[in-house]
């Protein structure tokens, strides 16, 4: 997912200073449905992985866990994995 600093704040509220975040931290996310349709409350999971371009307004961040939807990230995960 891609958010902006106005979209991603600290837990005081404040914007996110976005070369601040770093793979492993906690996001809460609000605004969820579940598999039924549902609204939830909120969503915490754990960052994978953030990427984040030198001057951007936004980052993309990436759940510990997700499974690969790429095709030349699936490829690249198992030819890296075979070596």
């Amino acid at each position: 997912m891609t958010v902006s600093r106005e979209q991603l704040t600290t837990p005081g509220g404040t914007p996110a200073h976005l070369s601040w975040v770093k793979g492993g931290q906690l996001v809460r996310q609000f605004g969820v449905l579940n598999e039924q349709g549902q609204p939830l409350p909120y969503l915490d999971w754990v960052i994978g992985e953030t990427h984040l371009d030198a001057g951007a307004e936004s980052i993309g961040l990436t759940p510990v866990g997700l499974v690969p939807r790429v095709f030349e990230t699936i490829m690249a995960d198992t030819v890296s994995g075979a070596a």
